[in-house]
């Protein structure tokens, strides 16, 4: 089958915030430079503006990648003359790429999901069943999977879970989810510690999710003495319930929370301030936060779920330990703080080759099926 000529991609990219406007950003870019018409049908208005899934926008002269060029601001979650305006100008699309993010998107979707059409429809689904999901969840992912004639997923775990909702096996491809990059003035800098006599200091980074572990990781880090945590993202749950727990768990003095998005530009201050990342996910999939972490030199401590420790070599790049294990992961923190070793680990990921270039070759070609 011949490679498309003219792409349409639907989905957030800027000015809205996080990693799904920037994975539809990066991937406009690569096939625009290799010769592919390329266009973003965006949102002017994805989710409510009480949505939890709403991470806000970003000023306009601010983005976090460069712009593309080619960009659509139609698409509002309120119009269904919005969405059924969006099939229309798919029509001259060869390819139509739907970036699934939640159940959500299969009713905006719809229109364009409906009927036979002359565009390919071709899904990239960042979690085929949400972390905390319902059956109506399920029964919207369905509906709106089945009708794609691809998915591409990113790992062995996600196809599975597609093929699980009926999705045709052929219809499948995994594809590892490559990273978009870290935007200007992110230079890596050394962890403090190796030049420190300071406590060992911890990242979590992200939107915090209970799937990921924080209230675990704060159970394991009231078993050491003197490491010290930040805590920089979006929090989907109250931040009462973390306070509260860390006021139990007497490390107030050691534990430093901040709610709100992370843009890019600020993110090498908060890598630079410390020195392990640490990702005690109790379920999950994948994560960018590991390649954002070697992006910027730090080792990394992950729990043995989905691929998050398929990157991970023992000791060298980071510390791998049982989910929900917490003597095992006090003694993995406790593990990093020695100086010799976190030295070590450092290195380790400094002499990490840059695979960037060949990752996004690969997803390109997964995309257009070359």
């Amino acid at each position: 089958m011949a490679s498309p000529q003219n792409v349409v991609i639907v989905g957030p990219t800027h000015p809205h915030t996080g990693g799904i406007a920037q994975h539809n950003t990066r991937l406009a870019h690569e096939l625009l430079q290799r010769g592919v018409n390329t266009r973003i049908e965006s949102w002017s208005a994805q989710y409510p503006r009480r949505s939890r899934n709403g991470l806000g926008e970003l000023p306009a002269d601010k983005p976090e990648l460069p712009l593309f060029p080619h960009v659509v601001e139609r698409l509002k979650w309120y119009s269904p003359l919005s969405w059924i305006s969006l099939r229309r100008r798919l029509r001259n699309a060869d390819t139509s790429i739907f970036a699934v993010v939640t159940p959500f998107h299969a009713v905006p979707y719809a229109p364009s999901l409906i009927g036979r059409v002359a565009t390919e429809r071709v899904a990239i689904v960042h979690n085929v069943v949400p972390h905390e999901s319902s059956r109506l969840d399920r029964f919207l992912m369905r509906w709106m999977l089945t009708r794609m004639d691809r998915l591409i997923v990113h790992n062995e775990a996600q196809a599975e879970l597609a093929r699980g909702l009926g999705v045709k096996a052929s219809c499948v491809t995994v594809s590892p989810l490559p990273f978009p990059g870290i935007g200007e003035g992110s230079e890596p800098t050394p962890p403090p510690y190796l030049t420190s006599t300071g406590p060992l200091r911890l990242l979590f980074f992200g939107m915090v999710r209970h799937y990921k572990g924080l209230d675990h990781l704060l159970e394991a880090l009231a078993l050491t003495d003197s490491v010290e945590l930040e805590v920089a993202g979006h929090f989907w749950e109250p931040v009462d319930k973390y306070q509260e727990q860390i006021h139990r768990l007497g490390i107030s003095d050691r534990v430093q929370l901040r709610d709100g998005y992370v843009e890019t530009t600020e993110m090498a201050a908060i890598f630079a301030r410390n020195d392990v990342v640490v990702l005690p996910y109790r379920s999950g999939t994948s994560s960018i936060v590991t390649d954002l972490a070697f992006a910027h030199l730090r080792p990394v401590i992950v729990t043995d779920v989905g691929d998050l420790s398929d990157e991970i070599e023992e000791a060298v790049t980071g510390l791998v330990v049982p989910p929900l294990d917490t003597r095992a992961l006090a003694d993995a923190i406790q593990k990093a703080s020695d100086r010799a070793l976190l030295s070590e680990m450092s290195n380790g990921v400094a002499r990490r080759p840059d695979k960037s270039v060949a990752e996004w070759a690969l997803y390109v070609s997964c995309v257009l099926r070359d």
